[in-house]
């Protein structure tokens, strides 16, 4: 018989089905749909196998889906030691060694380990044979990743509780409960109705949040979709901004980066943002009483932070960049301003600071620059993966307003970046103490 036959044959075998079933009562229906499991995963375990090796051991699921594990690449930086528990044989892990984290992956399957290596390899890449539950790693870590593990484990608490002597951050990603309408109905019939046989349990966001906090966890993150992911810290834990500019760069170096960036970016628009930004430093401008104000714009780059600035009834901006697109944009380096004290009545610095080499440096020259009694709004990225040319998360407010000592905090939100909503923000409005 070909394939195409047999195919006919199931066809024909279905609807002969469908027609008998007419007028059956609920008990014949629900047999039925036993069988329809049955034959559903015996397809399912043909196509993974076939898909595997179609891509050489590599599951398209962990190899092609990129944006499956984008929350997790999202949300680790590059220098990162990062522990991965019950690593399986997902790309992801190659992904962020590649990102530049120091991945150490641990499985207590040997034969996955065995396929993990065969398939992908990296100096920041290594595997270990260890039970998590019983024997801790030989150091610590920053973060650590429980991907698809904890569904799997009859007591998933004890392990989740255990990770917090390795790391002071976790990631968990589980599978839902009610991701699909069929799980759904199977589950209300009685039936079979977890996406693996192995599985002891699975979740809701607010069972997953039970067992995090049981396990002594503070939780700071819950998202629910394809899958339901998690980000945790150790309460006691105090994130610090760090850099992640690479050992040995040069002040030049990175001038010389940074004025590429820029000019690649020079058409850029950011008037969403900048718009928003500059209407409150405008309405905080006018509230303090000072009208006429003259503003520093910190690497402006092209005309749409000035024109923002202007339309939101700023007498003068004045724009500085590693390059000029501007009459208004003055070619000068944010970390050694070329005016004089007091020069300004306001400083607008958005997506500048997490550039600098040294933020210190730069938050005392905006503090210098402006008059007693001026404002400073500032826009940093946070939650983000730092680059060569992105060096610093800050990651907190209070991080931010302490690189600006001379300086109170009028007000501060963190949210969604306005013209990338994937992308969350810190943004402050301070003044210069007199």
């Amino acid at each position: 018989m070909t394939d195409e036959q047999l195919l006919l044959l199931l066809e024909h075998r279905m609807a002969e089905k469908r027609l008998s079933l007419q007028g059956a009562g609920r008990e014949r229906v629900v047999e039925e749909l036993g069988w329809y499991q049955r034959a559903e995963l015996l397809l399912d375990r043909h196509m993974n196998q076939l898909a595997a090796q179609a891509y050489g051991g590599r599951h398209p699921k962990h190899w092609l889906w990129k944006q499956h594990k984008q929350f997790i690449l999202d949300r680790v930086r590059p220098g990162e030691r990062v522990l991965d528990v019950g690593c399986g044989a997902s790309a992801y892990l190659l992904w962020m060694a590649e990102m530049g984290c120091r991945v150490t992956a641990i499985d207590n399957r040997r034969e996955v380990l065995a396929l993990a290596r065969s398939i992908m390899s990296h100096p920041n890449l290594k595997f270990e044979e260890r039970d998590a539950t019983a024997q801790p790693p030989d150091e610590p870590f920053d973060v650590v990743i429980c991907s698809h593990v904890i569904e799997h484990i009859d007591e998933p608490v004890p392990l989740l509780a255990a990770l917090r002597k390795w790391a002071p951050r976790l990631m968990v990603a589980v599978p839902p409960s009610d991701n699909r309408w069929q799980k759904v109905m199977f589950r209300d019939l009685g039936m079979r109705w977890k996406d693996d046989e192995d599985h002891r349990r699975e979740y809701t966001p607010g069972m997953l949040t039970e067992q995090i906090v049981a396990a002594g966890w503070k939780v700071t993150e819950m998202h629910a979709g394809v899958d339901i992911k998690a980000v945790a810290v150790d309460p006691g834990w105090k994130p610090d901004a760090a850099s992640f500019i690479a050992p040995g760069a040069t002040h030049e170096a990175n001038l010389a980066l940074q004025r590429e960036r820029s000019v690649a970016k020079k058409n850029y628009d950011s008037m969403v943002r900048s718009g928003y930004l500059a209407n409150r430093l405008g309405a905080a401008l006018r509230q303090q009483g000072i009208q006429g104000a003259k503003v520093l714009c910190i690497g402006a780059r092209n005309r749409c932070e000035l024109d923002c600035l202007e339309g939101a009834g700023v007498a003068e901006a004045v724009g500085i960049d590693l390059h000029s697109t501007d009459p208004r944009i003055r070619v000068m380096d944010m970390h050694r301003l070329e005016f004089a004290d007091a020069s300004f009545d306001g400083v607008f610095s958005s997506h500048s600071l997490e550039h600098a080499m040294d933020p210190a440096q730069v938050a005392g020259e905006m503090q210098r620059v402006t008059k007693p009694g001026g404002l400073l709004m500032v826009e940093v990225p946070t939650g983000y993966t730092p680059t060569g040319v992105d060096l610093w998360d800050f990651r907190t407010v209070e991080n931010v307003c302490a690189l600006f000592g001379r300086c109170e905090c009028l007000w501060s939100e963190t949210g969604a970046q306005l013209d990338a909503a994937h992308q969350r923000v810190i943004r402050l409005l301070l003044r210069v103490k007199g």
